[in-house]
């Protein structure tokens, strides 16, 4: 049996959830056009696709084998991580006037931040109400090394 507390903490979960749901449906209705879904694995490279899609350069750095966003000063990029905890807290949205695309970049599946109900909540009520493309993000390490050592 659940207790009261129990109940409320969990009815109060779901109440944050449901508002940052209508959030986050609000700001992609203002948007039309197509929309673009980045989805994977946590630390399978996602955002640092959304930034290369909105305009992100990036450098190798030797010391810490890895690449850098370089272009970040006057642009809201995604924050990139280096390993499998998640970086991406909420969605990142991106709004190509353009292409009149909205790309959108989600935490990954096996968040670490406990925020799957969430993530899977946005991206079903998206889906159903409007016309979506997914691109889904598949972490290969070995192919990545290939392309930094042509960079380098």
């Amino acid at each position: 049996m659940i207790d009261n507390n129990s109940f409320q903490n969990k009815q109060t979960e779901i109440f944050k959830i449901v508002e940052k749901v209508s959030e986050y449906n609000n700001k992609i209705q203002n948007h039309s056009g197509n929309l673009i879904l980045l989805i994977g694995k946590t630390g399978s490279g996602k955002t640092t696709i959304f930034n290369l899609l909105r305009g992100g350069k990036y450098k190798y750095n030797q010391n810490k084998d890895q690449i850098e966003l370089i272009n970040q000063s006057n642009q809201n990029f995604g924050s990139i991580g280096q390993g499998i905890n998640s970086i991406t807290q909420e969605p990142n949205l991106y709004y190509n006037d353009d292409y009149k695309h909205l790309l959108i970049d989600f935490p990954g599946f096996d968040n670490t931040s406990g925020e799957n109900l969430f993530i899977e909540t946005v991206i079903n009520k998206i889906i159903i109400n409007n016309k979506v493309k997914i691109i889904y993000i598949i972490e290969n390490p070995d192919m990545v090394e290939q392309v930094i050592n042509k960079i380098i």
